[in-house]
């Protein structure tokens, strides 16, 4: 486990032990894709905590099985995967019509790989170590944007129900 990774994992182990968390004002449930298995149970763990249902996808195909057979409010997806990484998940998602909100999560981006995010409809791209507050205001925010999208919103009113802007 490289020393982002390390950190990421300590600062949720950190905040799940506070008393800070407010949950989430109705079940929904989310897919957290990372092939590390550790850190990827830890973001679903805080998000359970907050109210939310979640699952982990270890790579993008069992991603794209995942979503193929339920429901998912957004998906939260690490850039470095086996195989497709977190961009061309996002791409597939698209080019298979499904529209839900996607965030990329990275300890590697590049102003080239933030771009292709954008181009292909990432929501926000997260930089690693993660920061647990704007993570968990995305996710409190994802299932009014969820629903703004299926209404057919634009993007930029939709901007505007996640608040600041991308890392």
């Amino acid at each position: 486990m490289s020393s982002s990774q390390q950190a990421s994992a300590q600062a949720l182990r950190d905040y799940a032990s506070g008393d800070s968390l407010r949950p989430v004002s109705a079940p929904v449930r989310f897919l957290v894709v990372d092939d590390n298995q550790e850190l990827a149970e830890d973001l679903c763990e805080l998000l359970e905590i907050d109210g939310a249902t979640a699952e982990v996808a270890p790579d993008a195909e069992r991603a794209l099985e995942r979503v193929s057979e339920q429901a998912f409010v957004a998906v939260f997806t690490d850039l470095r995967l086996p195989g497709r990484n977190g961009v061309e998940l996002l791409e597939e998602l698209r080019r298979r019509g499904y529209q839900l909100p996607v965030v990329l999560v990275t300890a590697f981006a590049d102003d080239q790989v933030l771009e292709r995010a954008r181009l292909a409809g990432a929501l926000e791209v997260l930089s690693k170590p993660i920061d647990i507050e704007r993570w968990l205001e995305l996710a409190r925010a994802l299932p009014g944007l969820a629903r703004a999208r299926l209404r057919g919103l634009d993007d930029e009113r939709l901007s505007s129900v996640v608040g600041a802007g991308s890392s």
